[in-house]
């Protein structure tokens, strides 16, 4: 029998089986890779597209706002975040709300209501006698982990007390506010941060 007429040997099937195997695993877990990690890329640019767009609403909002310590922190008090200057932080039950000028073809200003609302983060605008949480409420953004706003004063330089804030000090609102979501592998977070000045 010549060489060319001898089949395999079952040792030369199994090296043929065990090196394609391996070349087959190998892939599997390659393409496994890059689709959690294409997922989680996609989960991550719709959470910062969210969070921005949101963000956003809100810079408008307060940059339009008719400044008064008692409309701004109107329907204060918050609790406190750990840190030394004042930041109004809005937990699972707290609200914002302000007088500003949304519609600028009716004459006086709106009550602009801010709200986290199991993870939801909810915007509505009422007449300036309109209590908060009535009327018609808007979705900015969900699975929000953290809303916040520090007051600055006209050189950027986080406020510490309420004093200068009611001494009108207070020049410029940082806002902060954070979305999180689950994807395969753990958790994307997202944060915006944007800043604007306030009219005293």
């Amino acid at each position: 029998m010549t060489p060319s007429e001898r089949g395999s040997s079952l040792i030369e099937s199994l090296v043929v089986v065990v090196i394609l195997s391996t070349i087959l695993a190998m892939t599997t877990s390659v393409f496994s890779f890059t689709t959690r990690v294409f997922s989680r890329e996609t989960v991550g640019v719709g959470l910062q597209g969210d969070v921005a767009a949101a963000a956003n609403v809100v810079l408008d909002d307060l940059s339009i706002a008719g400044y008064r310590p008692e409309d701004l922190l109107a329907a204060g008090p918050f609790a406190a975040a750990p840190t030394d200057s004042i930041r109004v932080t809005l937990g699972t039950s707290d609200q914002i709300d302000f007088f500003g000028d949304v519609d600028p073809g009716q004459a006086g200003t709106e009550r602009i209501c801010y709200a986290v609302v199991g993870g939801r983060l909810e915007r509505s605008i009422q007449p300036r006698s309109g209590a908060c949480g009535t009327g018609l409420v808007e979705t900015l953004a969900e699975r929000v982990t953290s809303f916040d706003l520090a007051f600055l004063d006209s050189n950027h330089a986080a406020l510490t007390t309420e004093t200068p804030i009611e001494n009108g000090l207070a020049r410029y609102v940082q806002v902060t506010l954070a979305v999180e979501d689950e994807v395969k592998g753990g958790r994307v977070t997202k944060r915006a941060v944007g800043e604007t000045a306030i009219r005293n």
